[in-house]
């Protein structure tokens, strides 16, 4: 078995390796950054794939190789395919090493087709072979892998974003380009001087001068590479932007969110790692709830990287904006670079810290999942370094989960969250569960080993007699481990994964629950209102206090760490968040009121929404603002302000003083026009198009309506024909709906009624409510992106 440094981070420590290109023959080409320079080698490999039936090579040349060509970089024999049989019982047994892939995989695919058609074997090929691309393949078996040597920091990034007089590149030119990169560049190029297509060639002249290694926006994938590869075909002007003089290639490629994989078009150069800060937002909003949009300005806001300055135009308003005031303009658009800079720098280190390890480009592991799509590699490269045979993935079927619960609803003082650290991996490590498939006992090892490295690195990024550049670095390694140690369970129960094991992920989940279980009962034993329960957390009330003296954060870390002492040995029950109140909506659906700093103005005490009862991309911007600060105002104990506020919007809209923006749902266009006849229902957004006189979009678009009083419209600049009593009625419908656990039905009617009532309740005197959950407390309301029927 290898060290276990090259375990984690691969066998061969060349440094500073940026990007690597590698083909289907053998041949790979990789980019290395040192210092300033970036150098160029090129380098050869064999492309491998395995196989569990060695007779589906009959035919080929092939000469068998000991397992002892892996001690070091293997080379395919000349002229002929190389077979090594790998050691023990698991069904991936053959590696074949060749630098002829295309010829091996046809003639792999016939032979299977073959035994197919004469039922020598039925399972299918995905069973029968595996297989690569092309860059993984030489990662894998050279043993390399990038950044080496390298801070985050040390990588030149450039971030560029167009502004289009339309958002189609047929219709559309692009009439403003931003440029800002980590060695000092900040440069807005327009057609004021220029006209668009030498816009476009001195964004190309830009780029390649200044060389850098990653290219960044937001929607970078879906919109700007899309619009300005159009645009430069329509002028002429070719895109030598890759590091060899070529321009951009596509494929279809996929990104993980969450527990879906999202299809997209990728876009790649040579020599150039291209990521899209979209899609760090939307990986990190499936995690982390409370992120309410994953557009550039709330995302920003979110992560408290918005300048105070900020220029905000809405979307349709940006070209006519620039007519009149181009300035403005400009600003905006360098802010829009300058925000994607900053998310990237709070995003992306996690996952250039695990390009480290694992053996994939920085590009790609940016949109893998966690379990197959980095740990599995990790244990791949580690398997085939041993020269032992690696198992075969199955179907696991389903099985009993983690616990999850909810306990209580409506309003609740004194929140805690308190997690149970890593449960699943302490599992595993401490009860020694594993895939029964690890023969060579990598699984808990490599596990061991990325626990204790990432306490090490936790360690260090807290010390504060060090460089900030090297507490950051520290930080970004402590966090890719934690993601790979808490993707170890998601890769043992993860349906055809090569090392999925269903007996032993239902003993961990069977352990957990358990576990659980036990943090649940301690807490209630301690006079601990219990919320909810997730997985390995807990939300809870403390206890009064005889004392009456409130509890502090080293209170509630102590009153914890005196429940974490009563657990097994191994379990960890740590202080993970604590806030002034909840409101608890739903399971997963809930509202978070942090405690105010001492002399802050109540106006700025923060509140977390989590759920889509309370974000959704298909809820009014309106709406969302509205619920944001009446809960903040719930939570705070403030019904007069909580009328106050409805009173006003109500006034507001009939005043039509909201702008038709802040009205306006936003859907996407999931089908295009054939698609959405071919389909035969009518659905509302399709609808709303085709009355607007639109026979033509792009499936994937995105458009706004809004409610007129003679029915939906789409969006248009300066429109002022809403309809203000459909959005006052929606507004108290969804107003009374989301807060139904907090009141009681007669103190809402009181909260959201625009005239006082002569038995209502004195406003004074509502109390919310904190009561045991109900059945259908559970029940999640999931909203869809896809368009309902019409009438649905």
């Amino acid at each position: 078995m290898p060290d276990i440094s090259a375990l984690l981070f691969g066998r061969d420590q060349t440094p500073g390796i940026v990007s690597v290109l590698a083909d289907r023959a053998g041949h790979a080409r990789v980019w290395r950054r040192v210092g300033d320079q970036v150098l160029y080698e090129e380098d050869s490999f064999p492309n491998w794939l395995l196989l569990t039936h060695r007779e589906v090579l009959d035919g080929l040349p092939t000469q068998e190789l000991p397992r002892s060509v892996l001690n070091e970089r293997p080379q395919a024999p000349a002229g002929s395919i190389g077979v090594v049989t790998l050691e023990g019982a698991n069904p991936f047994r053959y590696l074949v090493l060749t630098n002829d892939l295309e010829r091996v995989e046809r003639h792999v695919a016939s032979a299977v087709h073959d035994a197919h058609e004469t039922e020598r074997y039925l399972e299918p090929i995905s069973q029968i072979v595996y297989v690569r691309p092309p860059v993984e393949q030489y990662l894998t078996i050279s043993g390399r892998s990038y950044y080496r040597g390298m801070d985050f920091a040390d990588v030149r990034r450039l971030q560029f974003d167009l502004e289009t007089t339309t958002l189609e590149a047929g219709t559309g030119a692009i009439f403003m380009v931003a440029v800002r990169d980590s060695a000092g560049l900040e440069i807005v190029l327009d057609t004021d001087t220029l006209s668009e297509a030498e816009l476009i060639q001195m964004l190309v002249g830009l780029i390649r001068e200044r060389d850098p290694d990653v290219i960044e926006n937001h929607s970078v994938f879906d919109f700007d590479i899309k619009f300005l590869i159009r645009r430069a075909q329509a002028l002429g002007v070719p895109l030598p932007l890759a590091r060899d003089g070529s321009t951009f290639w596509e494929s279809r490629d996929s990104v993980k969110i969450g527990a879906n994989n999202d299809s997209f078009t990728r876009f790649s150069l040579a020599g150039r790692e291209i990521v899209d800060t979209l899609h760090a937002t939307r990986r990190f909003s499936a995690i982390q709830r409370d992120l309410r949009s994953n557009g550039l300005k709330d995302a920003a806001r979110y992560f408290g990287v918005a300048s105070p300055d900020r220029v905000y135009i809405p979307g349709e308003a940006i070209w006519p904006t620039f007519q009149t005031n181009p300035d403005m303009v400009r600003r905006y658009c360098q802010d829009d670079v300058e925000e994607v800079d900053r998310i990237s720098q709070v995003l992306m280190p996690a996952s250039f810290a695990l390009t480290k390890m694992v053996p994939k480009s920085y590009e790609r592991v940016a949109t893998s999942g966690t379990g197959q799509g980095l740990i599995e590699p990790l244990l791949v490269r580690a398997y085939l370094a041993s020269g032992k045979a690696i198992p075969l993935g199955r179907e696991m079927g389903t099985f009993p989960g983690a616990r999850t619960g909810i306990f209580t609803t409506g309003v609740v003082r004194n929140v805690v969250k308190a997690d149970v650290a890593s449960l699943y991996p302490s599992i595993m490590l401490n009860e020694g569960i594993a895939p029964s498939a690890d023969e060579d006992g990598i699984f808990l090892t490599m596990l061991g080993e990325l626990t204790r490295r990432r306490l090490q690195h936790k360690a260090e990024a807290r010390r504060t007699d060090q460089p900030l550049a090297t507490q950051a670095s520290h930080q970004a390694l402590q966090s890719a481990m934690k993601v790979l140690i808490n993707s170890f369970y998601g890769m043992l129960g993860a349906s055809f994964a090569l090392f999925c094991d269903k007996s032993a992920a239902e003993r961990v989940t069977a352990r957990g629950r358990e576990l659980l279980g036990q943090v649940l009962d301690e807490l209630a034993g301690r006079g601990a209102l219990l919320i909810e329960a997730d997985t390995d957390g807990v939300l809870f009330s403390m206890p009064p206090r005889t004392d009456s003296e409130p509890w502090t954060h080293a209170d509630e870390v102590t009153w914890i760490q005196e429940v974490s002492d009563r657990l097994p040995g191994g379990v960890n029950l740590e202080h993970d968040g604590r806030y002034e109140a909840m409101y608890s909506h739903m399971e997963k659906n809930y509202a978070l009121l942090d405690y105010l700093p001492e002399g802050a103005p109540v106006e700025s005490q923060r509140i977390r929404l989590v759920g889509v009862a309370f974000r959704s991309t298909k809820a009014e911007p309106l709406l969302e603002r509205f619920l944001a600060e009446a809960v903040r105002l719930v939570l705070q104990g403030n019904w007069a302000a909580v009328r106050r506020l409805y009173r006003e919007t109500c006034d507001d809209l009939r005043m039509r003083r909201i702008p038709v923006l802040d009205l306006c749902v936003t859907m996407p266009l999931t089908k295009d026009p054939q698609k959405y006849a071919q389909s035969g229902r009518k659905e509302e957004p399709y609808e709303v198009v085709l009355a607007a006189g639109r026979v033509e979009w792009r499936a994937g678009s995105r458009i706004r309506y809004y409610q007129a009083r003679l029915g939906k419209k789409l969006f248009s600049v300066g429109a002022t024909d809403y309809d203000p009593e459909f959005y006052v009625t929606r507004l108290r419908h969804t107003a009374m709906q989301r807060l139904e656990r907090a009141f009681r039905p007669e103190d809402l009617d009181a909260l959201f009624r625009e005239s006082d009532g002569l038995f209502d309740t004195p406003i004074g005197s509502i109390i919310p409510l904190c009561q045991p959950a109900r059945a259908e407390d559970a029940a999640v309301e999931e909203l869809s992106e896809e368009p309902e029927p019409v009438g649905a």
